[in-house]
């Protein structure tokens, strides 16, 4: 195998290019930007897509640059990043093994694509975007992942999508991959973490279509436990599971399931009871008017769900745990006779 001499990319050399589709499409190596008009969006400049020629990811899919090496602000780990040029992903010094890709690569990754969040959120419905603007995927060669994304659950929704998995190209760290024409979606959303009401339709309309009419009312009480190995533990969960079970509640832990499976599951609940974690995406799934009881770590809390829960027309309520010996605010107890009170 001949050796290849690694290149050397430092963001600094290079100035950013806002992105926006005035300064993208007016960019010489922008063949066509084509905006989707259909879609609502909060982004500034709406949501589009771009065909770029030779344009560059970097590393594991952090950055995109145009054929000049100039920076597009706003796509991948500089997304919700106001001042991209001074973040430290784009200041640092990366010594690349350089590759290149020929025909045309749809850019379907995004930052922390390996969250079963994120990849609903964020990646998938890129997709969507490049159907309002008429891209034919037929017609792309490779389509482009994190190389830390969940390979199981790439697979189990690209069979759902009827998109084919061996077009498929992992990203790595230490790589420079040029693109000879690259297909590239704009972000869904403003800032990661941020919903929007088109993609819970459209992701009901494409995982939730498949099933059949759910139980109305659906009836089903749930508890959604975490692994005892996972982050955030709730150090009394088998109280916890004793209490809700008392009360008519199944348990249910949601790692290894298939995306079907967790559709099925949450369009059939009632009410639902939850740590704060990427389980909860699947209340996209769950009917308008169902109840959720949703556990914090004060040590770790943010408002996607909640966020979620108010688009979607879901009950929420939340119970904040109380720390443990960690002093984190992660892991935590619950006051069961709380969350009684709370649940009844």
């Amino acid at each position: 195998m001949p050796f290849k001499i690694p290149t050397l990319w430092f963001g600094m050399l290079h100035q950013s290019i806002a992105g926006h589709p005035d300064p993208i499409s007016k960019h010489p190596s922008c063949r066509r930007l084509m905006p989707a008009r259909n879609l609502p969006s909060q982004c500034d400049g709406g949501l589009w897509t771009a065909e770029l020629h030779n344009a560059r990811v970097i590393a594991n899919a952090r950055l995109i640059a145009l054929d000049d090496g100039r920076v597009i602000a706003g796509l991948q780990s500089l997304h919700g990043t106001p001042r991209g040029l001074t973040t430290r992903t784009f200041r640092r010094i990366r010594l690349l093994n350089r590759r290149v890709l020929s025909g045309v690569s749809l850019m379907l990754g995004a930052p922390c694509g390996d969250n079963y969040f994120h990849w609903l959120f964020d990646c998938l419905p890129r997709l969507k975007i490049c159907f309002e603007c008429g891209v034919d995927l037929k017609n792309v060669q490779h389509i482009l992942l994190d190389g830390h994304v969940n390979r199981n659950l790439v697979r189990d929704t690209f069979e759902i999508l009827e998109l084919p998995f061996e077009k498929v190209v992992y990203l790595n760290n230490r790589e420079i991959v040029q693109c000879e024409e690259l297909t590239l979606p704009s972000m869904t959303v403003p800032s990661p973490g941020e919903v929007a009401n088109w993609i819970v339709e459209w992701l009901r309309e494409t995982f939730a279509g498949q099933h059949s009419t759910p139980p109305i009312p659906p009836t089903r009480k749930l508890f959604i436990a975490r692994e005892p190995s996972t982050s955030r533990r709730l150090i009394n969960r088998d109280l916890v599971q004793n209490q809700l079970e008392s009360l008519g509640f199944e348990t249910h832990y949601l790692r290894g399931k298939k995306i079907t499976e967790q559709v099925s599951l949450f369009r059939s609940a009632k009410i639902v009871v939850a740590q704060h974690g990427a389980a909860l995406t699947n209340l996209s799934f769950c009917e308008p008017g169902t109840k959720l009881v949703e556990i914090i770590s004060p040590g770790h809390s943010n408002r996607c769900y909640a966020d979620l829960a108010a688009v979607h027309g879901i009950e929420r309520k939340e119970l904040f745990g109380q720390p443990c010996d960690d002093k984190s605010g992660l892991d935590i107890t619950v006051n069961i006779p709380e969350l009684t009170r709370m649940v009844q």
